[in-house]
């Protein structure tokens, strides 16, 4: 039985029954054990590049036992969430959060003194909230950017309205600064990554058909800007292989189970994150790489092979095989550039799957079922029960899928194999 299946099922029984940027590194903002909220408008309720988060803590593990959940709501403004997020996010005990708004609270115009400054007051008292919570890490992104080329109400509107939204952007930095968050220029970083794909791809849209909901590519770039403010080093582990002494080391969270001949078995409980294999997409997540350096910063996970005779070597990863100057790989090279097809590609999209079915019935659970009680009990006293018993049955299944997530992540085995090329 599917999960929403089992949770409308869970309802009948209950009824009829009549009851700025930071560059700090990630161990300074997230925490082993951190549980993250991630918050937004319709651009969030894609889950697209919420589930990207997701899977990087989760897979990529900047720090042990990481937690996310999405809060998504189409059309929703600060103004919006401000007055819901008691009800419908803080049961989650979230320690970190990201704020997405601002696409809305523009008003899609002209900047209005009234709409900007009741952006900049709610937004404080958002932080406030989630510090009363006592959420310790707070991410505002400020609003993100449309695409003049698809916008659905013109051109010169669209370049109206990204001026509104770099407005909004920078009222966003001074709550930030001013209240103890921390921010993230998400529309300046959408709107540097919009010319860059646009001077490739001018016949694409960068944000969807309507120019306002980013395609994947959009979505990565929107990931990197907040995993980069969260502070995440990038780092995913480093494989050492030294030929002439025929024996390999692993940094933590990657295991060498035999080193032989060139030949490394390895297995590995942390995750290089895996971009689509799809190099010829220019809407996909890989296209995401040629605009901001997600591998470079966020996705390394280093070969160093020392000690080798030969001047240049075959280097088998997974199902692919290429060739690397022996002074290549004794600098080091990185896996997730120089290899498409990755051997963590399978645990991976299980994983990935998992979060995507987690993240659908988080906005089931909020939107239909958390944010409506109130009104159903004031509606239907005599049922108050029962429409307590719903929304706890809800967040224990809500839980039971992130935990489920979690259990997901195992030790993946695979091979290296390092052979000479002459």
């Amino acid at each position: 039985m599917s999960v929403h299946r089992q949770f409308m099922f869970c309802v009948l029984a209950v009824l009829l029954s009549g009851g700025s940027m930071t560059a700090a590194r990630a161990e300074n903002l997230l925490k082993p054990g951190d549980r993250m909220a991630i918050c937004g408008d319709s651009i969030t309720e894609q889950k697209n590049y919420s589930v990207i988060i997701e899977d990087y803590l989760l897979m990529c593990q900047p720090v042990s036992n990481l937690q996310a959940a999405q809060f998504g709501w189409g059309g929703e403004t600060t103004w919006g969430f401000a007055p819901r997020m008691g009800n419908d996010v803080l049961w989650t005990k979230p320690t970190v959060a990201s704020v997405n708004y601002g696409m809305n609270d523009g008003g899609y115009g002209p900047v209005q003194e009234e709409r900007i400054n009741n952006y900049r007051t709610k937004t404080i008292d958002i932080i406030q909230q989630f510090k009363t919570a006592g959420v310790r890490t707070i991410i505002i992104t400020g609003p993100g950017a449309v695409d003049a080329d698809a916008y659905h109400h013109g051109k010169k509107d669209a370049e109206l309205y990204n001026k509104t939204l770099a407005a909004y952007g920078e009222a966003a930095r001074q709550v930030a600064n001013e209240n103890g968050a921390i921010f993230a220029d998400m529309h300046g970083t959408m709107v540097q990554a919009m010319e860059k794909f646009k001077a490739r791809h001018p016949d694409k849209s960068f944000v969807g058909n309507d120019g306002i909901h980013p395609e994947n590519v959009g979505h990565m770039v929107m990931a990197y800007t907040i995993l980069k403010a969260l502070g995440c080093d990038g780092d995913i582990g480093t494989i050492t292989v030294d030929l002439a002494a025929n024996k390999a080391d692993a940094t933590a969270g990657h295991k060498v189970l035999s080193a032989d001949g060139g030949k490394v078995e390895m297995e590995s409980i942390r995750y290089p994150f895996c971009l689509g294999n799809d190099p010829l997409d220019a809407l996909g997540q890989r296209a995401a790489l040629s605009l901001v350096p997600f591998n470079e910063e966020l996705n390394r996970f280093k070969l160093v092979v020392k000690s080798g005779t030969a001047k240049k070597y075959h280097v088998t990863f997974g199902a692919e095989t290429r060739d690397f100057d022996a002074a290549q790989l004794a600098a080091g090279i990185n896996l997730t550039q120089e290899f498409i097809k990755s051997p963590f590609e399978d645990s991976f999209r299980k994983v990935d799957n998992l979060i995507h079915a987690q993240q659908d019935f988080e906005t089931l659970l909020t939107k239909q079922w958390l944010h409506n009680q109130s009104a159903w009990t004031q509606d239907y006293p005599t049922a108050a029960d029962a429409f307590k018993q719903l929304a706890e049955s809800g967040k224990q299944s809500d839980q039971s899928l992130r935990t489920a997530v979690s259990a997901a992540v195992v030790p993946v085995k695979y091979t290296i194999t390092i052979t000479p090329a002459e």
